[in-house]
């Protein structure tokens, strides 16, 4: 068929649909001002070998505890939450006008917004970056992006198009994506630098992983084994690394999983899916021996 129905009675091409099965909850897409179908089934579960971060006492606001003093915020697409001893540390801010998920997930855990001393953006696009203005402007919070992805978050210039509106037929959608409105401008207060010892909130390190946009970061705590914040590099699906539906093969994306599979890290926290619990490092060797 041409198109599949959408919840909202709108007609969304039918490759959507097939995007859709990657994607835990219609809202999950950032690109689309239409939910999309559900076509999966039960959600993420458990394998053999890799554990799936399950639902918290804090889902009634949007927070799932993730490890000791990290939590997601999951409001269609994740951002995280790490409370430590510099105050809260955000990863990513979300799609636009969602602050208020925020600041109720964050008085859940007993903080306030004004705790808040720093956003770190993994890149640029509008589902990452959509709250990073209204909240770095309620706390005053230092915000942090890659030197290739500030333009964008600034407001300077377009994010990227997604990697996956390369693939034929989608291109014919990518005058599409740029006339969607971009996240309020933010002042990027840091450029990041990636590696050991650059200047970062609490244990936290940053890692290039670009393709998905051309300034990609990624980022691991040494917390609980170590946390890798993956953003959009990669996506999961049953605790089995995939490039995501968002994504497609190029030499930088596969290099980006070849490279963060190299790293030490038991918990993997993704964009658009909920974390593996354990053993996620394994799970990125096993795919990127692949590639």
């Amino acid at each position: 068929e041409a198109a599949t129905r959408a919840s909202n009675g709108r007609q969304t091409p039918a490759h959507i649909g097939t995007y859709g099965r990657h994607i835990r909850h219609a809202e999950d897409s950032p690109f689309w001002g239409t939910k999309l179908p559900m076509t999966a089934s039960g959600g993420l579960g458990w394998g053999r070998e890799y554990a799936v971060v399950s639902r918290s006492r804090h889902s009634e606001k949007h927070v799932d505890r993730v490890a000791d003093g990290v939590y997601q915020i999951k409001k269609g697409t994740r951002a995280f939450i790490i409370d430590g001893d510099e105050g809260l540390t955000l990863i990513d801010t979300g799609l636009p006008k969602r602050a208020e998920a925020f600041v109720e997930g964050i008085e859940s855990i007993g903080r306030s917004v004004s705790d808040i001393g720093a956003i770190l953006l993994t890149h640029s696009h509008v589902d990452h970056a959509g709250n990073a203005a209204q909240l770095q402007a309620d706390s005053g919070a230092e915000l942090y992006c890659s030197a290739a992805d500030t333009p964008a978050v600034q407001g300077a210039e377009k994010a990227p198009t997604p990697p996956f509106l390369d693939r034929t037929p989608l291109q014919i959608l990518k005058p599409l994506f740029g006339l969607m409105p971009g996240p309020a401008p933010a002042v990027v207060d840091h450029q990041i630098q990636t590696g050991q010892g650059s200047p970062l909130p609490e244990d936290l390190v940053a890692y290039g992983s670009p393709g998905h946009t051309p300034g990609h970061v990624s980022y691991r705590l040494e917390r609980g084994g170590g946390i890798l914040f993956v953003g959009d590099a990669a996506l999961h699906k049953g605790g089995r690394i995939k490039r995501g539906w968002f994504n497609r093969s190029t030499p930088d994306i596969d290099q980006s999983i070849r490279h963060l599979a190299e790293l030490d890290f038991d918990v993997a926290c993704f964009g658009h899916a909920d974390p593996i619990a354990r053993g996620a490092s394994a799970a990125f060797a096993a795919y990127a021996a692949t590639l």
